[in-house]
């Protein structure tokens, strides 16, 4: 039997660091790529999404990174310490003095050390750097990251619409609005001064930071109700009181929509450009508990744990369902304003007549409906949606268990790798199926490239390839993510002793599944 294994050169660009003592000259040209960012860097980054790009640059330009393996986060709310991090990064490489951030009781007291010397917050400023930021101290706190003259202002805004003209924040606020950094969540430009900031807005609002060419401008329009005014509001204790759709558009041009049915949850995420439109949906159930903040009934924190099936639509390429997921929302609502809404993501939504759900029903239906993966006919897809079916890249069937033969040493082999891997699920195809199928001279065993198609597969629903050690010791190599452990193999059989060729028309390809 030989085994094979494919493996990637995973390469990294490091960034040069200063000489000690030589400071670079201080500018946003200082703003240069120092990390690679390859595609499924982040799984719960997908490529369609509005922050994508955002997230990318950040991790770039090593502003920011992720959570743990193969995790962004985009949905996580900011931290002080967090932000304060951001703030010195941004501070140091602007005016390249080459600082090092080590030491300290608690890893981010570096950062604050170096905050509180050159100025970007007052010393004392804040008592729990775990705490939530706001997004009324995250403003405070990068505004003050980066000198004036590198903040021009493109922008002409003198009040916004939920900022007190006092507020300590005000004139923080208003600057990076001015400098095309921050947009608001709304054509007024609301600002929802003590909501939270989501790491996925982050990713974008430092990138403009950074890079001048991003910043954004813009006119905002005068404050007005953006939905119909309710008689009194809904309590927002219920899943009842979310009956119906809900709408924003952010900054991006972005159409969200939520809409709520019993138990019932739709989220549509419509992306329009030059020649197709885009749906990025979430269908399924929903559960929800609401309970005030810091004991102001008036005031309440909406959670939403969510089952739903992840599809993608375009109006020009159809359908995808992704497979089953689960996701935990977190809205805040204000039940002292007149019409009903809530915020999610800096965004306020308000009640609205369905339209990109329309939209994507539309196009649904044009494609034929949404198909479940077990219809098609492809089992690993079936029993595994995150991972991409080999069977389906090729159009191929199992070999019949009866056509595995695992006699002689073959089967002890077998056997003792089973003992040892019980949460293993094996799928196995004919290797003369998938050359036939492709129309190639060259059996799999030979072409070196053969995976490749798979690989990509892989890759581009956010699994990440690494060397892990097997069970022997030796080095394998795996793609890692949804908490599995994927590999394949091509076995061959070298059968014709008599005439000295080798045989490759029994050869077995098998794909290997196990957790992580």
């Amino acid at each position: 039997m030989k085994r094979r294994v494919l493996s990637l050169l995973l390469a990294g660009v490091m960034a040069a660091s200063a000489l000690p003592g030589i400071a670079s000259a201080a500018g946003l040209s200082n703003f240069q790529k120092s990390n690679t960012y390859t595609p499924g860097q982040f799984a719960d980054v997908p490529a369609g999404s509005w922050y994508a790009a955002g997230v990318q640059s950040a991790y770039e330009l090593g502003l920011m990174t992720g959570t743990g393996a193969n995790a962004f986060d985009p949905s996580g709310d900011l931290t002080l310490a967090e932000t304060v991090v951001l703030a010195a990064r941004i501070h140091s490489i602007y005016t390249g003095d080459g600082a090092s951030f080590t030491g300290g009781a608690a890893w981010y007291q570096p950062y604050v050390d170096y905050a509180i010397q050159n100025g970007v917050i007052p010393s004392g400023a804040y008592s729990d750097y775990s705490a939530t930021a706001t997004r009324a101290q995250f403003a405070s706190i990068l505004a003050a990251a980066l000198p004036s003259e590198a903040l021009p202002a493109i922008n002409t805004v003198t009040v916004l619409p939920d900022v007190d003209a006092n507020a300590t924040y005000a004139a923080a606020a208003l600057k990076l609005y001015n400098a095309g950094i921050l947009t608001g969540s709304d054509a007024a430009g609301t600002f929802n001064p003590e909501s939270s900031i989501q790491r996925s807005e982050v990713a974008t609002i430092v990138t403009r930071m950074a890079d001048q060419s991003q910043r954004k401008t813009f006119t905002l329009s005068a404050a007005q109700t953006q939905g119909p005014a309710q008689q009194g509001r809904s309590p927002m204790r219920t899943q009842a009181d979310l009956e119906g759709t809900w709408s924003a558009v952010y900054t991006d041009g972005s159409l969200y929509e939520y809409t709520f049915s019993g138990d019932h949850f739709t989220r549509v995420v419509s992306h329009e450009f030059s020649d197709h439109t885009t749906y990025s949906v979430q269908d399924g159930t929903y559960t929800m508990t609401s309970e005030p903040i810091d004991g102001d009934e008036n005031v309440r924190r909406l959670t939403l744990d969510v089952t739903y099936d992840d599809i993608t639509c375009s109006t020009d390429s159809g359908v995808t369902n992704n497979g089953s997921k689960t996701f935990t929302y977190t809205f805040t609502t204000n039940l002292t304003v007149p019409e009903d809404c809530f915020i999610w993501a800096g965004a306020t939504f308000y009640r609205a007549e369905p339209t990109a759900i329309t939209e994507y029903q539309t196009v649904l239906a044009n494609f034929g409906g949404l198909q479940d993966p077990s219809d098609a006919g492809y089992p690993m897809y079936a029993a595994f949606p995150d991972i991409p079916d080999f069977g389906a890249i090729y159009d191929l069937e199992l070999m019949p268990e009866e056509d595995i033969d695992w006699t002689g040493e073959m089967g002890l082999l077998q056997d003792l790798v089973e003992s040892y891997t019980e949460d293993m699920t094996t799928y196995s195809y004919r290797a003369k199926d998938v050359q036939e199928q492709t129309g190639s001279f060259v059996p799999p065993a030979l072409d070196v490239d053969f995976f490749q198609e798979y690989e990509e597969a892989l890759e581009a629903c956010g699994f990440k390839g690494e060397f892990r050690r097997n069970l022997s010791g030796d080095l394998q190599f795996y793609y890692v993510g949804y908490g599995y452990l994927v590999s394949y193999d091509i076995i061959h059989l070298d059968l014709s002793y008599i005439t000295g060729s080798n045989n490759y028309g029994d050869d077995e390809i098998v794909i290997y599944i196990q957790p992580d």
